[in-house]
């Protein structure tokens, strides 16, 4: 289909008489920078998938035929259609990662070289990226009418480019490479970019014409993929797995600032001041955790040991909208082990390469790139302490501050599992799971706390499942799962491993006893005892994993009060509270009644996130 396209097009030309990278990004002034920059959030602001159907249909103007490099190309009402729609956000959003970089030139070499990797499979070439200028700018143009004056339109040119230029160079590249997998010969050296020992089309290379097998025919590209995944399950891991897909966003604070990972455009979030406790509390001695420091207005709600506690709600409140790290709420089964960044390994096994990854090689980027994502984290227990009060549960008495929000840094682990040759469901790879330390609890076969997720949750990049080493910008905490967790967005806490120790891919869930017996809704009338008896436990639809939508008050406070008349009467009353959903929903509404619920009025709702979202994609 590729070869196709390109027929009666001009071929891919050599990358050594081009500029280089470097100069490229000179040739844009800081005053162009800024004006594509700015030019991009405006278009951006119209939303990733609408820009992207708009790219689209101007491809499709200019060059007709390329619609059949698509799967969706036998949809019948074309521009609704949810793959189109899905594959041009995308589109758009590595636009808006380009963009973002402008400023960043080793981070944008990185990003754009990454990008002509994941795309070299298809085999692109100069005539396609030509196609694709062209209807950018003119999508630019009608996104953003007169406002798109010939100087923006000249600076997007030098910006295109440069992006056409280092793709085409490192597709050129990993053709090479994968034509030393298939057929035994040694790669060309060099990145492709401005290296004439790189050839680009057969026609730089009388040797053969094997260095543009991937557009020659579909069955060559089938077999140059099909030897790339055999020498990942071999061990022999390809380059392009040590390559960062999309830029670095490791935590690093600046100004009070964490930079996020994001698709569209740049976007950093405000985090507090570190608050950790300085001394071990006197609540701690003599017990396991004699060792870690607490904050001490943290509410314990399972007396000395373990230490299960939320903050007072008033101090959450205060917090803001990112909650400190020493307020933020603990679960914890048993005591707090001591395990060290250097020393600590994760033991992975269930994979064509089973191995041991220690914290280096996972904060390195070497697994799969390291990013920062704002995320909520709620115990399920979350207001447990109000149902108590309507019936008696077997869980304890959390009150309304079992909630909070934090930016968390780590890899994905989607990365990870394609690291270890793993892109797909199959019959022997359908869930994944984690533990923590053996001996940690005292229940279970291996006194270990773990749970399992299924394999297509683990491989959705959307979900942003993590394997966690920061908080805030910081390392992790003894607490909150020092040096290694999992953080599964949209998700209850109690399916989330601390101290991750183990994980494993397998064809079974865990049968770890806290997977059955922690985290789930029975039937009114089925209490613990006849769940044990019946085995209600191990029934797959109790299973608590996304987050209930809940919401709960701020102000005015618990047994407040709230004078109408005399001297001291307030002429009004401060009403305010949270709410949240997981699964990826979004709270769209808030209302407050002051009848008893026969008449309901919306609340103003400010949602923090909105612009996280955009600039996401």
């Amino acid at each position: 289909q590729v070869a196709t396209w390109l027929e009666g097009r001009p071929a891919l030309a050599s990358m050594s008489s081009r500029r280089s990278p470097r100069r490229q990004t000179n040739a844009l002034s800081r005053q162009q920078r800024e004006a594509v920059k700015d030019s991009w959030k405006k278009v951006a602001a119209l939303g990733a998938e609408e820009v992207g159907v708009m790219l689209f249909q101007e491809i499709f103007t200019v060059a007709p035929e390329a619609l059949q490099l698509f799967s969706f190309s036998g949809e019948t009402d074309l521009y609704k259609s949810g793959k189109l729609r899905s594959h041009a956000a995308k589109v758009v959003s590595a636009v808006g990662m380009a963009v973002g970089k402008l400023d960043d030139k080793a981070g944008l070499g990185l990003t754009l070289r990454a990008l002509g990797m994941r795309h070299a499979y298809m085999g692109l070439q100069e005539a396609h990226f030509d196609v694709v200028g062209k209807a950018l700018i003119s999508t630019l143009r009608a996104g953003l009418g007169s406002a798109f004056t010939k100087d923006l339109e000249k600076a997007w040119g030098k910006l295109y480019g440069l992006i056409q230029q280092t793709m085409l160079a490192e597709i050129a590249a990993t053709k090479a490479m994968w034509d030393s997998a298939v057929d035994g010969g040694a790669a060309a050296k060099g990145s492709g970019t401005g290296s004439s020992a790189t050839p680009t089309t057969a026609s730089d290379n009388d040797d053969s014409n094997r260095l543009a097998m991937l557009t020659t025919s579909p069955q060559s590209r089938v077999s140059a993929f099909s030897a790339r995944s055999q020498m990942t399950e071999a061990g022999v891991l390809a380059s392009q797995a040590n390559v960062e897909i999309e830029p670095t966003c490791d935590g690093t604070m600046a100004d009070g600032r964490i930079r996020l990972s994001t698709h569209v455009w740049a976007t950093h979030l405000g985090v507090p001041e570190k608050q950790a406790a300085q001394q071990v509390d006197n609540r701690d001695k003599d017990t396991p955790d004699d060792w870690v420091k607490r904050h001490p207005a943290m509410v314990r709600l399972t007396g000395r040991h373990p230490f299960n506690s939320e903050p007072p709600l008033r101090k959450l409140q205060e917090a803001g909208w990112v909650t400190p790290a020493s307020l933020h709420v603990v679960r914890n089964h048993g005591a707090v082990p001591k395990l060290s960044w250097d020393a600590h390994r994760l033991q992975v096994s269930g994979v064509p390469r089973p191995c041991q990854l220690s914290m280096d090689e996972l904060a390195s980027g070497k697994v799969g790139p390291v990013v920062s994502i704002p995320v909520s984290f709620i115990c399920a227990g979350n207001r447990r302490k109000e149902q108590n009060m309507t019936k008696k549960t077997i869980g304890f008495n959390w009150g309304a501050a079992a909630v909070a929000n934090s930016v968390w840094t780590g890899v994905r682990l989607c990365d990870v599992l394609a690291y270890f040759g793993i892109t797909k469901v199959s019959e022997r790879h359908q869930y994944v799971h984690f533990e923590g330390p053996e001996g940690e609890l005292p229940q279970g076969a291996t006194g270990s706390y773990g749970t399992s997720i299924a394999m297509g949750w683990a491989l959705d990049r959307e979900r942003d499942v993590l394997l966690a080493f920061k908080q805030n910008g910081e390392l992790l905490t003894p607490d909150h799962g020092a040096p290694l967790r999992t953080l599964l967005p949209g998700c209850i806490g109690g399916r989330m491993i601390k101290w991750l120790t183990k994980m494993s891919v397998s064809d079974k869930p865990s049968e770890n006893h806290y997977h059955f017996f922690d985290n789930r809704v029975l039937p009114p009338h089925v209490d613990a005892e006849l769940a044990t008896a019946e085995g209600w436990w191990y029934k797959p639809e109790y299973i608590i994993n996304h987050i209930n939508i809940n919401s709960a008050m701020f102000e005015p406070r618990h047994n407040a009060f709230f004078p109408l008349g005399g001297s001291c009467a307030y002429p009004t009353m401060k009403v305010s509270g949270y709410a949240y959903v997981g699964g990826g929903l979004k709270i769209i509404r808030a209302e407050i009644s002051l009848d008893g619920g026969k008449s309901w009025e919306i609340a103003d709702l400010t949602r923090p996130e909105d612009e996280i979202a955009a600039a996401r994609g």
